[in-house]
């Protein structure tokens, strides 16, 4: 077997042949063309102006005020009564003069060879007579039955009575005369009734009654919207009824806010409570009358005073 050896190519040819390549390669990029990259499209953004949002007014809370109670005067103790007066009865309070400023006394030497002196006898006033008239009596005739009435008296007759009658009983209120007369005395024995009593008293035997009464006007009272809007504030005064049974029978005012929301507000916190819990055993009385009174505040959420001057009535 033989092995031929292969001369290797000049150098010449193999960088002719090289360039020959490489200027071939150049010429097929030439020809062939560059395509740039297809960068996707975004879509247009959309923009809308939304007007800022007006500052939320303050957050208003609720609170209750009680009105003042008025000072009670306690009555002296008797140990206090005592203590004011001296332990002595009847002792002698005016303080008697300082020493200095009495008058000291003298004794001075009768005088000798005078007269004495002698009291003069008193002589006494003539009394003055008065004559004493006698004062005519209007003579009447006898007769045998009845009585007699001089000419100068008159008596009124019953039609004239009862015109006099009515008109001075017309004087009192405007009431009817007829109608006065009329009436029933016995309805003037429940005149406890019309004792005016606070919402928010102490006393027992109505405090846990109108605590019950204030949380169900609580439960039903608002402040209205548009005065809170516009900050109207005051406070309204007003006197509810109520029988023994818990119906609601009248609703008056009595101070009024100069605002009709919060006047119209608090009447109608008074009307939507109803009907409130009837009366318990304490208290023996056909109706209550309350007065109440209702603080708007736009610092604060309404809020419920009882004045504090309530009032129970027949």
């Amino acid at each position: 077997m033989r092995i031929y050896i292969i001369e290797p190519p000049p150098l010449k040819i193999f960088l002719i042949a090289s360039a020959l390549i490489h200027l071939m390669a150049m010429l097929v990029h030439g020809l062939v063309p560059v395509t740039a990259p297809v960068v996707p499209v975004q879509p247009p953004i959309k923009i809308r102006y939304v007007p800022p949002e007006p500052p939320q007014p303050p957050q208003k809370t609720a609170t209750l005020v009680d009105a003042p109670q008025p000072k009670k005067i306690e009555a002296p103790t008797r140990s206090e009564l005592i203590s004011s007066y001296d332990s002595k009865a009847h002792s002698n309070r005016k303080k008697t003069l300082a020493k200095k400023y009495r008058n000291t006394k003298t004794v001075a030497p009768r005088a000798t060879g005078t007269t004495s002196l002698t009291k003069k006898a008193l002589t006494p006033l003539p009394k003055k007579q008065t004559s004493r008239k006698p004062v005519p009596r209007h003579e009447y005739p006898v007769v045998e039955k009845g009585f007699i009435i001089p000419k100068h008296e008159k008596l009124l007759e019953n039609s004239d009575r009862k015109k006099l009658t009515g008109s001075t009983l017309a004087l009192l209120d405007g009431l009817d005369a007829e109608k006065f007369a009329s009436l029933n005395t016995q309805d003037s024995t429940n005149a406890d009734d019309d004792e005016v009593i606070s919402l928010d008293t102490k006393e027992s035997k109505y405090a846990s009654y109108f605590a019950r009464i204030k949380h169900q006007i609580e439960q039903v009272w608002t402040y209205p919207e548009g005065a809170a809007r516009r900050g109207i504030d005051g406070q309204v005064t007003l006197r509810f009824r109520i029988s023994k049974n818990g119906n609601l029978l009248d609703v008056r005012l009595v101070d009024v806010s100069g605002s009709d929301l919060l006047d119209l507000a608090a009447v109608k916190a008074v009307k939507g409570a109803a009907p409130y819990y009837p009366f318990p055993v304490t208290i023996d009385r056909a109706s209550l009358s309350i007065l109440a009174t209702f603080i708007y505040n736009p610092a604060y959420r309404s809020q419920l005073k009882n004045n504090h001057r309530a009032g129970a009535q027949e």
